[in-house]
């Protein structure tokens, strides 16, 4: 079993730094291209296949109010299996259980801190282990 926890980033942005062109359109995300040449050679998946196979390697997705927004608009939640938190100053309240509104990219590390702290404790909890601790003077 492994007992290895790790954080992942992915972060979808062209090279200007943004992820939606200044009139708000995302079009390359609704609508991915399906020319894969941007894709490495060996990579046989199409870009909506990429992205689901990204999505199935995380438990948590942190985004910003508008990109929240924008995901809202196009209909059906894709992240229904994740535990969504969103970077905003003007959402009042969490959204629903598991999208939470959080003030600060602090607040949401410190979310995921505490995620983690708890899940090591239970870990720790459901399989006991020994620790030794040898000094030695040389």
């Amino acid at each position: 079993m492994s007992t290895r926890r790790f954080f992942k980033v992915f972060i979808a942005t062209s090279l200007d730094g943004f992820i939606s062109r200044p009139d708000g359109d995302i079009s390359w995300l609704t609508n991915p291209p399906e020319d894969t040449s941007h894709l490495p050679p060996s990579n046989a998946l199409t870009s909506e296949e990429a992205i689901q196979q990204n999505l199935d390697s995380v438990k948590h997705i942190v985004m910003g109010r508008g990109t929240f927004e924008k995901v809202v608009e196009m209909g059906e939640w894709p992240y229904w299996k994740h535990q969504v938190l969103v970077l905003s100053t003007t959402l009042m309240e969490d959204v629903t259980e598991n999208v939470k509104v959080v003030r600060s990219i602090d607040e949401a590390c410190m979310f995921l801190f505490e995620l983690l702290i708890s899940f090591s404790k239970k870990f720790l909890h459901d399989y006991p282990l020994n620790f030794h601790l040898n000094c030695e003077r040389t």
